[in-house]
Formats: structure tokens, sequence, C-alpha cells
């Protein structure tokens, strides 16, 4: 619910209901979404420095990343509800739609580069064996991404 200044009284209530939902609801979930690939391209050029920090950074790049799309899927159903019970929006509003495509892209790019450099960035004896946690997680990584996008 939105509140915007009216010149006759002070303040009034604007009512978002269904059938006015369109995909700039996801919008609050971008910021969220945008830590993933940042999150690869900060550990793809930190990964010679001392004192690494880019598994910490790799983990918590997914965990927003996860966050943000788990957000805008919430609002995806919203979304295919009020298409599928309502009309079109107006076509002035119809470029709009191709927001909605937005987070399956973050996502599936951000899943893809973060197990790669993952593997490159993993520490001696992580989870057992390094070498084969790197591999399983870049082969995850890879699907969670191909899934997403798809």
């Amino acid at each position: 619910m939105a509140v915007r200044f009216n010149s006759s009284n002070r303040w009034s209530k604007e009512e978002h209901t269904f059938e006015t939902m369109t995909p700039l609801w996801i919008f609050p979930a971008y910021p969220l979404m945008f830590n993933g690939p940042f999150a690869a391209a900060l550990t793809a050029m930190t990964t010679t420095k001392p004192n690494n920090m880019s598994l910490d950074i790799i983990i918590g790049g997914f965990l927003m990343q996860t966050l943000g799309y788990s957000i805008s899927f919430m609002l995806y159903a919203i979304y295919f509800y009020r298409l599928m019970s309502t009309e079109l929006p107006l076509p002035s509003k119809r470029p709009a739609m191709f927001i909605s495509v937005g987070p399956s892209g973050f996502t599936s790019q951000a899943f893809i580069l973060l197990g790669r450099n993952f593997q490159q960035v993993i520490p001696v004896g992580f989870m057992g064996n390094e070498l084969l946690t790197g591999q399983i997680t870049k082969v995850l990584a890879n699907w969670m991404g191909f899934w997403i996008w798809g």
C-alpha cells in the first residue's frame, strides 16, 4: 500500500490488488540479486590476495542471491495468477512484462559463475576432499543455473 500526497486532503491511500499487479513489484528484490554476480566478479579478482576471503564472499553471494530469487519467485506466483485470472496489462504497461525475465537471468548467471569460482578458491581439506567437493559443486551449480534459466 503506497501513500501519496493529495492536495485536497493531506494523504490518501492507494490500493494495490492482484488485478493491478505488475512485474515492478519484483524490484525490491533486485538489490539482493545483484549480490551474486558481484560476488562472482569480486572472487574472480581476489583469488591471489593474501588472507583470502573469497570463500566467505562466495557463500554470502550465494545466500543473498537465493534470498532475492526466493522473493521474486513468490511474486511470480502472484503475477501468473494475475495473468491467468484477468486480462493482460494495458498496452502502455506491457513492455514492463520483460522485467520478470531478470531474476532468473541474474540467478542462473550467479550460480554458474560462483560454482566455477568456488572450485578455484576452495581450501585444502574442505569437506574432506577439496578437489571432489569443488567438482561436485561446479556441476551442481551449472545444473541449478540451467534449470532456473529454463
